[in-house]
Formats: C-alpha cells, sequence, structure tokens
C-alpha cells in the first residue's frame, strides 16, 4: 500500500514538473497568440496538478517503532 501511494504522488510531481517545464518554455516563446492561450492552458493545468499532489497522501514511516531510531540522524 505504502509504495503505490509513493508511486502515485511520484507520478503527480513529475507532472507538476512537466507542466512547470513547458510553462518556461512558454515564457521565452512570447509575442504568439497561440503561445499566450497554450500559457493560460498551461497554467490551469499546473493548478489542477498542484491541487492532485495535494490529495496524494503518503505515509510517514516511523523508524523507531521498526527498530530504526537512529534513520534520520
Amino acid at each position: 500500500m505504502l509504495l503505490s501511494a509513493t508511486e502515485a504522488r511520484h507520478q503527480e510531481e513529475l507532472n507538476k514538473v512537466r507542466i512547470e517545464v513547458k510553462l518556461e518554455f512558454l515564457d521565452k516563446c512570447e509575442g504568439l497568440f497561440y503561445m499566450y492561450h497554450e500559457k493560460k492552458m498551461k497554467e490551469f493545468e499546473l493548478v489542477l496538478a498542484e491541487a492532485k499532489l495535494q490529495d496524494v497522501q503518503v505515509t510517514t514511516i516511523d523508524w523507531s517503532k521498526l527498530g530504526e531510531p537512529m534513520m534520520y540522524d
């Protein structure tokens, strides 16, 4: 269960990063109306991706219960 939640979070993070990279590209290609429209669509997609990322819950591992109290030291 933990692995699938972690994978789901990773996929949402990748999706968010892809959209951010596309927005950076569109920022560099300003001037064309098509690019402006595309940029607005990507900004909207970014908001949706960030919302999805907030919804993905990953359980925090209590390493001391697993016998690894020095894990974060």
